[in-house]
């Protein structure tokens, strides 16, 4: 176990926040779900994947690596597109809902290991979320504005044959 192995264990399970964070009510749960992302392998962008439920492998998204766009399974409707944010300052990106309104900025910042600071707007009120963790060593914490716990992102150790096909599995247990 390294030092940000230490600094960015996970703390226990998740706990429904409140109010919910999130754009659609129908994909919010007040339950921990572990969810995982996988690549398609046979992707001609070679950045397409599914988030699945771990539990019942039901698809929940589809992520199209051509415009990097979220679709929702169930009716195939564009929820975001998300594009790198043109004339910023470091790296930055924006995510724009179906009908080109910003929904959520995205801003890397310098910390030990990584972190990341997403504006969310949500029923009017911008609201700040972070990504840290070592991603180098695979795992992330996604607190909501007041530090309380929304996600934890976690990637499965190498597998030689997962790794061979680029094609690898990341969960995350989530909790709006």
């Amino acid at each position: 176990m390294g030092l940000l192995d230490i600094i960015y264990a996970r703390a226990g399970s998740l706990n429904p926040v409140s109010p919910p964070v999130g754009r659609y009510p129908h994909m919010m749960r007040d339950t921990e779900t572990t969810m995982a992302m996988t690549e398609r392998l046979l992707s001609f962008s070679g950045d397409d994947y599914s988030i699945i439920n771990s539990e019942n492998q039901e698809t929940l998204m589809s992520v199209k690596g051509k415009v990097f766009s979220f679709h929702d399974r169930k009716n195939g409707n564009m929820l975001y597109n998300m594009s790198d944010k043109k004339l910023s300052t470091g790296e930055a990106f924006v995510v724009e809902d179906a009908k080109g309104m910003d929904v959520l900025s995205i801003k890397k910042k310098w910390s030990l290991g990584s972190k990341l600071v997403a504006y969310l707007l949500q029923d009017g009120d911008e609201r700040q979320i972070t990504l840290s963790g070592d991603f180098w060593g695979g795992s992330a914490n996604i607190k909501d504005w007041e530090g309380r716990a929304l996600a934890h992102i976690a990637r499965d150790v190498v597998n030689v044959n997962e790794a061979a096909a680029d094609q690898q599995t990341n969960e995350e247990e989530k909790n709006e």
